[in-house]
């Protein structure tokens, strides 16, 4: 799949305004896509190999650099005897990313989902915070 795709994330506005990345796949659009169009990913609620845990990209006011969004993959649920919703436990996940700086090796590393336990406790403002997602067939 290519990751520019016209028209995608277009067309909806909510209380936090509108898209914030239109036309590209990332983690913004990503998780855009799950809360209004649907079009290619929506919200998962059990935690299963194959889906993604991502947080967007943070910009606020008086700052010149954002916070930049992060994903990883879902591996393995073996840890995971119990799952709240409501109060995630990312750290229970085992998961692939890929991480920079350009150059690093490995590229892609294995590990669980603990940084976006640390994440969310840094930022807890809703529009912040870590989502689970299906890709759609």
């Amino acid at each position: 799949m290519r990751r520019h795709r016209s028209r995608f994330n277009r067309g909806w506005v909510d209380d936090h305004g509108g898209p914030t990345v239109v036309d590209d796949l990332n983690c913004n659009s990503a998780r855009e896509d799950a809360l209004h169009g649907q079009e290619l990913f929506e919200l998962a609620f059990t935690p299963a190999p194959g889906m993604l845990i991502l947080y967007p990209t943070i910009h606020l006011e008086g700052h010149a650099d954002p916070w930049i969004g992060h994903v990883k993959i879902v591996t393995g649920v073996s840890r995971c005897v119990e799952w709240d919703h409501g109060r995630p436990d990312w750290s229970l996940l085992d998961t692939v990313e890929c991480m920079g700086p350009p150059g690093r090796r490995p590229g892609i590393v294995a590990g669980t989902g603990a940084s976006m336990v640390e994440h969310d406790r840094k930022w807890p403002k809703t529009e912040h915070r870590t989502l689970m997602l299906r890709v759609l067939p």
